[in-house]
């Protein structure tokens, strides 16, 4: 509850970031994203294990005018947190050398901020002790059209790697 009354204290202290906040929530209610839940809802599974995650306005300096709701999945209840719960998955982040030759690769290199963008990203990959590759799709939510992005096929390394390594050396 800590947490809850500091955000309210925020808002009330900001009537600006207030407002922005609570679109934020609007967007995401009609979209159907969030939900509010009523009081018999909440009775009917206080018994069961469940996670509330608190959110909080986040501000950008570079562009003070969007406010974003940030969940904190690091927030402690009687000493834990969701995130002490849940398995960390290997570090998929791309190297930033390793990103910029990739784009010095062709004469022309894209970049886009996508926000709420309704597209489904699917990659498959597969290895064998010859070679390794992997395909990429696209599907529109709205239309359920699916296209084909892009697609890699590269020889084995020399020096001995087990599948899984090849695969994921596939995937990056």
């Amino acid at each position: 509850m800590g947490q809850l009354n500091s955000v309210e204290r925020r808002l009330q202290k900001d009537e600006t970031i207030k407002k922005r906040y609570q679109e934020t929530i609007d967007t995401d209610n009609n979209a159907g994203y969030v939900r509010k839940v009523d009081q018999t809802e909440l009775n009917e599974t206080k018994d069961k294990l469940q996670w509330y995650l608190s959110h909080l306005p986040v501000i950008n300096p570079h562009r003070p005018v969007k406010v974003r709701r940030v969940r904190n999945a690091a927030a402690k209840y009687q000493g834990l947190a969701l995130n002490d719960k849940l398995l960390s998955g290997p570090d998929l982040l791309q190297s930033l050398i390793g990103t910029i030759y990739r784009f010095r690769e062709h004469p022309i290199a894209l970049s886009a901020d996508i926000e709420a963008l309704r597209v489904h990203t699917t990659s498959f990959w597969d290895a064998s002790e010859e070679a390794m590759c992997i395909v990429g799709y696209l599907q529109d939510e709205a239309t359920l059209k699916i296209t084909y992005v892009t697609g890699k096929c590269r020889v084995s390394p020399i020096r001995h790697m087990t599948i899984s390594k090849l695969e994921l050396q596939a995937a990056v």
